[in-house]
């Protein structure tokens, strides 16, 4: 007679008889790691997107608020090698606008002078700033320097030209 060996703590239903995990479960592991995926991407995408969002939104505002009075005081003077430049801000109150470079050019030449914090505009304030140019410049353009996110600067691309007289 053969004795029956037997295996304390180890039965069919205890291990030895499983095949592999129910389909309960791994469906709730597939949606776990798929959850934990979406939040790593999320929280490595969302600042670059939202800091390329802030700066696009208030630079936008920027170059609306701001404006070249093409009428009055720009002008170019012959002799003295300067450009009037009369800039005009809108009544937005939220706008951080903290510098502008007046960029005067003749013919694809730059010449860029910088208006600082102390400087800019007051909301609905209309100022002549004079900036350095060259003998006889065909435009100015004025491009906007905003404050993002954690006190970065940034310049906003203003593609608005307007065409400069000589002063009378």
């Amino acid at each position: 007679m053969k004795k029956k060996m037997s295996l304390k703590g180890f039965s069919s239903s205890r291990g030895f008889g499983k095949k592999g995990i129910s389909a309960i479960v791994a469906t709730v592991l597939i949606i776990l790691i798929t959850i934990a995926a979406v939040a790593l991407v999320w929280s490595a995408v969302l600042p670059l997107v939202k800091g390329s969002l802030d700066k696009g939104i208030v630079c936008s505002e920027a170059i609306n608020q701001l404006s070249i009075q093409d009428v009055g005081w720009t002008c170019y003077n012959a002799g003295g090698l300067t450009t009037d430049v009369q800039i005009k801000r809108g009544a937005d109150l939220d706008f951080p606008l903290v510098g502008i470079n007046i960029l005067v050019s003749t013919d694809g030449s730059s010449t860029a002078t910088s208006v600082l914090e102390a400087a800019v505009l007051a909301p609905s304030e209309e100022k002549v700033y004079v900036a350095t140019s060259v003998d006889t410049p065909d435009t100015v353009r004025i491009v906007p320097i905003i404050e993002v996110g954690n006190g970065q600067q940034e310049s906003c691309e203003n593609d608005n030209w307007v065409e400069l007289k000589l002063c009378a």
